[in-house]
């Protein structure tokens, strides 16, 4: 079903944005205050390094949250 339809609303940000900087730690805060009441549950299928975005890519359009871990050399 269409999320407009659902009402909700997903936003990204570029956490490297200078202008998304001061709200950074405050969405970082209401997250985890969401996440330690059991309100926000983001469970996560696998961690990729970035050398191997493509498996990533590949596993996500499976389903499942995917991440990319960008400090990883392997």
């Amino acid at each position: 079903m269409d999320l407009h339809l659902r009402g909700i609303v997903v936003r990204g940000i570029y956490m490297d944005l200078p202008e998304y900087q001061p709200y950074i730690a405050d969405a970082i805060k209401e997250s985890a205050e969401l996440m330690a009441r059991g309100e926000l549950d983001l469970p996560v299928a696998a961690v990729y390094p970035l050398a191997d975005y493509q498996k990533a890519v590949a596993h996500a359009i499976k389903g499942g949250k995917v991440l990319l871990d960008l400090h990883s050399s392997t």
